[in-house]
C-alpha cells in the first residue's frame, strides 16, 4: 500500500519543525527506496504554548491534536503513527476498520490500565473511571471530517490551556473523548506493559487472553516508555529489527546506540528478563 500525504500548509500558527535540511533530505530518500514518498508540512508551535511537558518531552506530542487543521480538506480519515514503533503487517487492514460512526480507534493502554497508582491518578486529574477504559495515543485511527464538523480542535486546545495533564497529549485526548471511542485490536499498539505482561495483567483473564493472542500477531511494536531501541547495542529479542530497518533506511550512518543521561539506570538484562517471563507464561516466542 501506497500512502502519499499531500503537501498542506497549515494555519498561522503552524512552523517548519523539520530544521534539518539533511534529515528530511533523509527521509524522503528513504522512502523512495520503497516506492513511497513523504510530503513534509508545515508547523508551529503557538497554539502549543500552554501544553505541559515534562522530562524530554517535546510540545510537538501535542500536534497530533490539530492534525485536522493540518492536513487538507480532501483528507477525511488518517493514522497516525508515533516515532518509536516498528510497523511488522501490513495496516490496511487497519486503515479498513469500521470506526462505527466514533471519531476515533485506539488500543487500550495496558501500562495505565494495570497500575492501581495511575488509575487513582486520572480519577484525580479528570475524573476518570474504569468504564471509559484508557487508551494509548501512540496510534489512532482518526475519522477527521467529524473532527472538522465537531471543530474537535477547538475543544482539545482549551482542555490543554486548563490543566496540566501528567501523560499530556495522551490524558487530554481520554479526557475529551471518554468513551467516544473504538477500541482497536491490541496487535495494532503493543506497548511494554503487552509484552513485559505485569503481573496484574497475568491475573486479569480476560486481559491475559488478548495478550497471549497479540504476541503472537503483533501488527505495531510500540517501544513506549523508557526503553527505546536506539539506546542500546544490538541485542537479539529486544531491538534486532530495529537497526535492520535502520540499515534498509538513508539514516544507516547515524551514531548508535544514543543513549540519554536519563536512561543510565535502566538495566537491558532486567528488560530481557521481563521479556522471557511473558514468553513463559504465555507459551509464544518473542523476535523483536
Amino acid at each position: 500500500m501506497n500512502l502519499k500525504f499531500k503537501m498542506h500548509k497549515g494555519p498561522r500558527y503552524f512552523n517548519n519543525v523539520i530544521k534539518s535540511e539533511s534529515n528530511s533530505e533523509k527521509l524522503q530518500r528513504t522512502a523512495q527506496k520503497q516506492n513511497s514518498c513523504v510530503d513534509i508540512i508545515p508547523v508551529t508551535d503557538d497554539m502549543l504554548q500552554q501544553g505541559f511537558v515534562t522530562g524530554n518531552l517535546s510540545r510537538a506530542a501535542y500536534y497530533r491534536l490539530g492534525i485536522a487543521e493540518l492536513l487538507p480538506d480532501t483528507v477525511d480519515r488518517v493514522i497516525y503513527l508515533d516515532c518509536d514503533l516498528l510497523v511488522f503487517q501490513d495496516i490496511l487492514p487497519l486503515w479498513e476498520c469500521d470506526l462505527k460512526g466514533l471519531p476515533l480507534g485506539a488500543a487500550e493502554d495496558y501500562g495505565i490500565l494495570s497500575s492501581s497508582r495511575n488509575r487513582r491518578e486520572k480519577e484525580k486529574s479528570f475524573n476518570w473511571n474504569a468504564a471509559d477504559s484508557y487508551f494509548n495515543s501512540g496510534v489512532l485511527l482518526l475519522d477527521l471530517k467529524q473532527w472538522r464538523q465537531k471543530n474537535f480542535t477547538a475543544g482539545l486546545l482549551t482542555l490543554i490551556s486548563a490543566k496540566k495533564y501528567r501523560h499530556h497529549d495522551q490524558d487530554v485526548l481520554n479526557d475529551f473523548f471518554r468513551k467516544d471511542w473504538l477500541h482497536l485490536p491490541l496487535k495494532w499498539n503493543v506497548i511494554p506493559p503487552v509484552y513485559n505482561l505485569p503481573l496484574r495483567v497475568f491475573l486479569d483473564k480476560k486481559r491475559f487472553k488478548a495478550v497471549c493472542d497479540t504476541v503472537r500477531d503483533i501488527g505495531i511494536l510500540h517501544y513506549a516508555g523508557g526503553y527505546k531501541p536506539w539506546e542500546f547495542p544490538r541485542q537479539q529479542g529486544f531491538n534486532m529489527h530495529y537497526y535492520q530497518y535502520l540499515e534498509k533506511s538513508a539514516f544507516m550512518d547515524a551514531k548508535m546506540p544514543r543513549e540519554k543521561a536519563s536512561g543510565r539506570n535502566r538495566s537491558l538484562k532486567r528488560q530481557l528478563l521481563r521479556l522471557k517471563w511473558t514468553e513463559m507464561l504465555t507459551g509464544n516466542k518473542l523476535d523483536f
